[in-house]
């Protein structure tokens, strides 16, 4: 996909919507590999915890994914509230990427994980005592050989890396 996307680059007319596609393209290839994956490769016990670290490393986003909006029947209000929760969350990764080389930048990094816990409780806060309890199920226990946020984190700036390339439109 980087050769694509490079080539794309070099075209001096490329369509306005070509990197979306290769974009979308990318990512449904992606989540087609890893879910094949994660289905012949592991158990179902091995799938219940990856989608559980899966939730824990999203955060308030993953209010947003179908199945947990079907799982703890979000109503419209939450899905709002969700919405909006993981859209702030965002912005604030994006505003920790777009000020980089600060002599502050362990202080900016706990303020941001501070930021996202915050988010987090406040979604929390909005569920009912029926959610909340069923949310703690599909979070499970939380990851002892990796930090969450740090990962978070990684995949994020991975992510805001990846845009330039796409801004070239």
């Amino acid at each position: 996909f980087q050769k694509k996307i490079e080539e794309l680059s070099r075209q001096p007319n490329a369509p306005e919507d070509a990197f979306d596609r290769l974009d979308k393209e990318l990512k449904t290839k992606t989540e087609k590999l890893l879910g094949d994956t994660a289905t012949k490769g592991l158990s179902a016990a091995q799938r219940k915890r990856l989608g559980q670290l899966d939730l824990r490393i999203r955060g308030v986003a993953a209010f947003g994914d179908e199945k947990v909006v079907r799982a703890l029947q979000l109503t419209d209000k939450q899905k709002k509230t969700a919405a909006d929760l993981a859209e702030r969350q965002k912005n604030s990764a994006a505003g920790y990427f777009d000020n980089p080389g600060n002599e502050d930048d362990a202080k900016r990094k706990a303020d941001l994980f501070k930021a996202r816990k915050d988010l987090l409780k406040q979604m929390e806060d909005a569920l009912t005592a029926d959610q909340k309890a069923a949310w703690a199920l599909l979070l499970g226990d939380g990851p002892t050989g990796f930090a969450a946020d740090d990962l978070w984190l990684k995949i994020e700036e991975d992510a805001d890396l990846a845009l330039p390339g796409f801004l070239g439109k």
